[in-house]
């Protein structure tokens, strides 16, 4: 914020002779804090909008593309498990484990795994929707919560979830 030119000076250029100005002074001082407090209310609200917009993710991804791209593939390549790799030895090497005594083995339950019943398999899908029906549900509630501080209206409602 700036500070008018003649800050400081008195206006009607009258001096008492104390080294203090008149009276006209101290109106204007009172004009210049009004003044002062309207440019920091403003301030203030621009420094408080700039702060939500520095803790919004899609700020970072509308300004740097390419870097929240770069951030992605390094942050999956990061989570995703490697894959499994799976030895094929051969009989002589077999042989040499096992008089080695360092051969192990663990013994899979592959058909049980499987075959899941079909009361698993109505339960694994009714989850599956509940857990759908509950995140629409959660979405649309932050939708509305979201819309009114932002002045947006919803574009649609979910017809599958009551309000």
């Amino acid at each position: 914020m700036s500070v008018p030119p003649n800050a400081g000076q008195p206006s009607n250029g009258k001096h008492r002779a104390d080294g203090r100005h008149g009276s006209s002074d101290a109106s204007e001082i009172q004009q210049r804090m009004a003044l002062l407090r309207t440019g920091m209310q403003y301030e203030a609200a621009e420094v408080t909008r700039k702060a939500k917009e520095a803790a919004n993710w899609k700020y970072y991804v509308r300004r740097f593309p390419l870097a929240c791209f770069g951030a992605s593939v390094v942050a999956g390549y990061l989570l995703v498990p490697a894959r499994k790799q799976i030895v094929r030895p051969s009989q002589e090497q077999l042989q040499e484990l096992a008089r080695q005594q360092k051969l192990q083995f663990k013994p899979t339950n592959r058909e049980k795994e499987e075959k899941k019943s079909l009361a698993q398999k109505a339960a694994l899908m009714v989850g599956t929707m509940a857990a759908r029906a509950v995140m629409a549900y959660v979405g649309e509630k932050i939708g509305e919560f979201a819309a009114p501080q932002h002045g947006v209206k919803p574009q649609h409602q979910n017809p599958n979830v009551r309000t």
